[in-house]
């Protein structure tokens, strides 16, 4: 992992693990599907961390790790300092680990991808703002509706929306309201699940200015998950970027997209839509196909079938996760701040705009 300072640490996860036994019936055998292997990752007050890579590759996976929806099969995980799961849990939900995340869950908050359907339809909006205060805290109705009305302003809403029911609202308006049910209880860290994929073109930007606003004035530890490269590149100090289940490159975000040295991330970021006619799109560097099955990985690096750098080594050997050294033998120009899963990291990193 990357070296980081214990002060003001939100989380810190070191080689979770999950898997999911799916399928099965009459015919056909329960296969087991390994969701997330070995993944580590730290994250500091006041920073956001950018999650990126194909459908299937595990952010969700992680990100109800993250919040403890799930426990991992294995791993640790720790939040402000506490731990919540460790190896000893063997991937159950142990009397301990419930207790902890009992303890623990003000702290973590989500904003799910689509408030169409993490809102409830049938409760009006301040039912839905003052419900994690009902729960954890002890306030009076003029307490709780005071602190409503003054995070439905945070977000950018007139106090009436109060007595509004979610179809009443806008997309846009629904995740806000979302953004703000998150925040009621100050949590250390805040987990974004492509918060503006279901949104209209006009309205993503207006919520990412929204959350970067609320994540430096609050403090916020941030995770935000997306697909969107572009996304993760206006909001977010650093980019973990993730394939089949495993973490393959992180670093500063300007440092990743100036001079990606993972195969894979200088793909997708090639395969990226650029709003410049001018510029020409490096298509050599845009792979094709599709992952391999998680149901059947193949050995050594899972990214070799489709990786131009493949050897023999890739084939055979699963890559580390390690601190990427350029061909001089020096580390880069990001210093300890970037770490790289590829057998072949120093063999063509290039710089770009």
């Amino acid at each position: 992992m990357i070296p980081s300072t214990e002060e003001n640490m939100v989380l810190e996860a070191r080689q979770l693990r999950q898997t999911y036994m799916v399928g099965g019936g009459v015919f056909a055998k329960r296969a087991r599907l390994e969701a997330l292997r070995e993944a580590s990752l730290s994250l500091r007050a006041g920073r956001v961390l950018a999650i990126v890579g194909e459908s299937g590759c595990g952010k969700s996976t992680l990100a109800r790790i993250l919040t403890m929806i799930e426990p991992p099969a294995g791993g640790s995980l720790s939040i402000c300092g506490r731990e919540v799961f460790s190896d000893s849990d063997n991937g159950q939900a142990t009397p301990q680990s419930r207790r902890r995340v009992k303890e623990l869950r003000q702290k973590v908050q989500m904003v799910f991808q689509d408030p169409r359907l993490s809102l409830n339809p049938r409760r009006r909006i301040e039912a839905i703002l003052a419900e994690p205060l009902v729960i954890n805290l002890r306030l009076t109705a003029a307490e709780r509706q005071e602190r409503v009305a003054a995070m439905l302003e945070q977000v950018g809403l007139e106090t009436a929306m109060m007595r509004r029911y979610p179809h009443m609202l806008s997309g846009g308006q629904r995740q806000r309201v979302a953004i703000a049910r998150a925040l009621m209880l100050n949590p250390a860290l805040l987990v974004a699940d492509e918060p503006v994929s279901a949104l209209d073109i006009s309205i993503q930007a207006q919520i990412l200015n929204l959350l970067s606003q609320l994540q430096s004035r609050y403090r916020l530890a941030m995770i935000f998950i997306s697909h969107d490269l572009a996304v993760a590149r206006h909001i977010a100090h650093e980019v973990l970027v993730m394939y089949l289940g495993r973490v393959v490159e992180r670093g500063a975000t300007e440092e990743i997209f100036r001079r990606p040295s993972h195969p894979y991330t200088r793909a997708l970021l090639a395969s990226t839509p650029i709003a410049d006619p001018r510029r020409p799109r490096k298509e050599k560097e845009i792979f094709g196909g599709e992952p391999p099955s998680p149901l059947a990985p193949p050995p050594g690096c899972a990214f070799h079938r489709r990786c131009p750098l493949a050897s023999d080594v890739c084939r055979q050997k699963v890559p580390p996760l390690q601190t990427f050294m350029d061909g001089s033998g020096e580390r880069n120009g990001a210093s300890e701040q970037r770490e790289t899963a590829c057998h072949h990291a120093d063999a063509g990193p290039q710089a770009s705009s």
